[in-house]
């Protein structure tokens, strides 16, 4: 029990110490509101790309075979282009919006604070809903894509002996000792 409770207290002074060396940037307003507009930026552009490429219907594992799977790689292309393009674009403006925060006056620097965070908290999140949506619908349409993802199924396959990390029927027993993963 004491265990937990300083398990609590470390988690709650790590919280607030983080909040504390926020607020005192410059450029905390900036940082707090993309606290709170990415993740909801990034649930609604995921739900309008899904929705403009066709996946929002698509669930793993249905039969028969939907017709976007046809149309899976155009998009997927479409969605990794439009995905790199907006962490490129997250990679530009972030820095911009830390080293110039906003501020209440009118000068180029300002000016400048405010566009760039504007534009880092969209980029930001196109770029979380982009990945979002690529990786998802990569999964649905094919268990080892992304290639990180099968890398990864793979590894844990090796690690368990465990079949559904391959998305394959289990072997017999007596089969089992000298199977190979490839």
């Amino acid at each position: 029990m004491l265990e937990l409770l300083f398990f609590i207290a470390l988690v709650a002074w790590l919280f607030f110490s983080t909040l504390e060396f926020v607020l005192s940037l410059a450029c905390a307003p900036t940082l707090i509101a993309a606290f709170v507009l990415v993740p909801l930026f990034a649930i609604s552009r995921h739900v309008a790309l899904a929705r403009a490429h066709h996946l929002e219907r698509v669930q793993p594992g249905s039969q028969p075979v939907p017709p976007e799977r046809f149309f899976w790689p155009l998009a997927r292309r479409r969605i990794g282009l439009r995905c790199g393009a907006a962490f490129a674009g997250a990679l530009v403006f972030w820095p911009v919006a830390v080293l110039w925060p906003a501020g209440s006056e009118m000068n180029m620097r300002s000016l400048a604070g405010w566009i760039s965070g504007i534009l880092a908290i969209v980029s930001l999140g196109e770029a979380l809903a982009c990945g979002w949506l690529y990786i998802r619908a990569s999964h649905w349409f094919d268990r080892h894509a992304p290639s990180f993802v099968g890398w990864a199924r793979r590894m844990l396959y090796r690690i368990s002996d465990n079949h559904e990390f391959l998305g394959e029927e289990p072997l017999p027993r007596e089969r089992r000792h000298r199977e190979k993963v490839f």
